[in-house]
């Protein structure tokens, strides 16, 4: 695995606005040259039925009408081959929307498209031929496609489109993919971190060798990968990104560190942030004496613990309970478990906190858990940053050994995790 480069901006300025002579090149058609109209089969994988020549991707932070936005500006370049080829791209769909559980919010602006036949003919696309369609409707859920039929798509014709993709604010990360369903002959990135005077912008490439970075005009890096094969989905595959190449971006004030020094900090910092949650009040006391009764077996003292939490708890944010938006914005934050406890409700992280505290009370040693997702991507231990710790449970040792435990999720029993989270190396604090 290639180390992560770093791109040290060192500005007062907060953010980044594109200069107009970079703007003005993205509604300028790239050449198509001779040789890509005379092309016959795919120089990647040769069976293929269409391979894209070239896919370019401007990547900047900009003033989106008074708020600043993650901007991508793709171009692609596509050679049809045959008649599936022609088929498989006879429309496209640019998909967009909006998932609130997980901060997704995509729109899709200024797309077009042309063909161009290996006569030279080239047709345009009109913009009254771009429609938009759903694609999930639902509670918190608002998923879109932009489609447009490509016109005059022929067998060995050239197609081309661009389009604007806005990612909601500024983010501090973004992954960035090599790899699409048809091979690619040549993948671009430039990227424009946002100047800022203590934080700088780093990619760390997963499953692939891209080239180092350079420093282009207006203050841009390009990174570049040839020859990518196209990626396909198999069944019981590992999970997508720990196979497909891709590269996240993100913006950290750390150097270079070495791994297990880094994880050892991250461990003792979250312990700190959290150890203040985890003392037992009179009210978690009494709660705990409550629960627990009479019973003297560790494992089953742990576990009254846990069916109380779950029983008396209620978590707002469950969609089971069904609250409006403007009823969840009426509920209070909880400063601590004792808060949990007096309103009987809390988010996830109360209700783990309430446990930690409830078990700490019981005599037990308990500490939250951070873990990866392993439907995401297999665990890099060697990655020293905290973006896949996705996920926190509590730890407690019961008869000299430490079980974890999820109260906070309603779909899992009493010692049981979610399958994503079973199996990953993770860090308890």
């Amino acid at each position: 695995m290639r180390d992560t480069f770093t791109i040290l901006v060192c500005s007062l300025l907060l953010f980044a606005v594109m200069p107009i002579s970079t703007s003005a090149q993205f509604k300028e058609w790239k050449p198509v040259a001779p040789p890509e109209l005379q092309l016959s089969k795919s120089q990647v994988e040769p069976d293929a039925d269409a391979e894209a020549l070239l896919w370019d991707v401007y990547v900047a932070d900009e003033d989106n009408g008074g708020d600043m936005k993650t901007v991508l500006r793709h171009y692609v370049k596509i050679k049809i081959f045959n008649e599936r080829g022609r088929e498989a791209f006879s429309k496209i769909d640019i998909q967009y929307g909006k998932i609130d559980g997980i901060g997704l919010n995509i729109q899709i602006k200024d797309i077009a498209a042309r063909t161009t036949k290996q006569d030279g003919t080239v047709i345009e696309l009109k913009t009254s031929d771009i429609f938009e369609r759903d694609i999930v409707k639902g509670s918190g859920v608002k998923l879109k496609a932009k489609s447009f039929a490509v016109p005059g798509i022929e067998t060995g014709a050239v197609i081309e489109y661009r389009w604007k993709e806005i990612r909601g604010a500024v983010s501090f990360y973004q992954r960035l993919q090599f790899a699409r369903e048809i091979p690619v002959q040549h993948v671009r990135y430039h990227i424009k971190p946002v100047p800022h005077p203590e934080y700088g912008m780093n990619g760390q490439p997963f499953n692939v060798s891209n080239s180092p970075f350079a420093k282009e005009k207006d203050g841009y890096y390009m990174t570049e990968v040839k020859n990518v094969p196209s990626f396909r989905e198999e069944p019981r595959m590992p999970p997508e990104y720990s196979i497909r190449p891709w590269l996240l971006l993100f913006y950290t004030k750390d150097g270079k560190i070495e791994a297990d020094k880094y994880w050892r900090e991250y461990g003792k910092k979250a312990y700190d942030s959290h150890k203040g949650l985890m003392k037992a009040s009179d009210e978690v006391k009494k709660a705990t004496a409550d629960a627990v009764g009479a019973e003297t077996d560790p494992e089953k003292k742990i576990e009254k613990i846990f069916h109380y939490v779950r029983s008396t708890i209620k978590n707002p944010y469950d969609d089971r309970l069904n609250l409006s938006s403007d009823e969840l914005k009426k509920v209070k934050d909880n400063k601590n478990p004792s808060d949990t406890l007096k309103r009987g409700q809390g988010d996830w992280h109360d209700i783990n906190m309430l446990f930690a505290a409830m078990a700490t009370a019981a005599g037990f040693e308990a500490r939250t858990a951070n873990l990866p997702r392993r439907s995401d991507v297999l665990f890099p231990k060697w990655f020293t940053d905290d973006y896949f710790m996705g996920t926190e449970n509590v730890a407690v040792k019961v008869a000299d050994s430490w079980r974890f435990y999820d109260p906070s999720s309603r779909y899992t029993t009493f010692g049981m995790l979610s399958w994503e989270e079973e199996g990953p190396t993770g860090f308890d604090h």
